[in-house]
């Protein structure tokens, strides 16, 4: 029985907002709406394992270069060529371990809270899904819990499974607040909102080498420089919106 109600506070069982047709693993957090579908990996670096679009029928994200949906505290000098080659330095790690979660709900919401701690820091981040329509909410707060200022970069984004010949390839966008990817292949749009300008990094996930190269996936990470003293904290707030561009919708 203990176990069972464990299961229900991690997992969450929210029957207004979910038709769920299959219980996640132990410490998977699982929220569906209308439209979209969230598996959130709360034990592995509250990684996102799946956004799932009904209405496509397809899991937006791609996990099998890893964390589809990741943090990362990079050193303020870290560029996007150094993370694209796995060598960005961070100034801790925050993205592997085990967090804590819990769900919030509310009259048309359902809302996954998770949080880990190091010895500097403490991050909080939260994903909210509304009962419906095709976007999701996150946030993220971080607090510098040690008696020394800090500075780095903060990063944050997802790997989708789609293509757009924009982003297939190492760059850098500054001063973003919003920023689309369009795959008619796949007749979709995914786009983010930031509430502050982001530098945006971008590069395709491939697989083998040379002509033998056989794309994956574009991850894209929101990134924003930040200061904090002792004992202060700092936050970035941001949508992710699914849609079919007008031309694009079925008869």
């Amino acid at each position: 029985m203990q176990r069972e109600s464990r299961r229900r506070r991690i997992c969450g069982w929210v029957p207004r907002l979910q038709e769920a047709q299959q219980q996640p693993d132990e410490g998977q957090i699982l929220l569906l709406s209308k439209e979209i579908t969230l598996l959130v990996d709360a034990r592995r670096g509250g990684r996102l394992l799946e956004i799932g679009d009904k209405r496509a029928q397809r899991n937006l994200l791609d996990t099998r270069a890893g964390a589809a949906w990741s943090e990362h505290l990079f050193s303020p000098g870290a560029q996007v060529r150094d993370f694209a080659q796995g060598r960005a330095k961070e100034v801790t790690d925050l993205s592997g371990g085990p967090y804590e979660a819990r769900l919030e709900e509310g009259k048309d919401f359902v809302k996954a809270v998770l949080n880990r701690q190091s010895k500097a820091f403490k991050l909080t981040k939260t994903v909210t899904l509304p009962a419906r329509g095709r976007k999701i909410f996150f946030t993220h707060r971080v607090t510098n819990v040690s008696d020394r200022p800090a500075e780095f970069l903060f990063g944050t984004g997802v790997t989708l499974s789609l293509k757009d010949a924009h982003v297939n390839r190492t760059g850098e966008a500054p001063g973003v607040r919003r920023f689309a990817v369009l795959d008619p292949a796949a007749r979709l749009q995914v786009s983010w909102v930031f509430d502050r300008p982001a530098r945006l990094w971008y590069f395709p996930l491939e697989n083998g080498s040379g002509a033998q190269r056989i794309y994956q996936g574009v991850k894209l990470t929101g990134v924003w420089p930040v200061g904090l003293p002792p004992k202060r904290s700092w936050q970035i707030h941001w949508e992710l919106n699914v849609e079919e561009p007008d031309g694009w919708r079925a008869a």
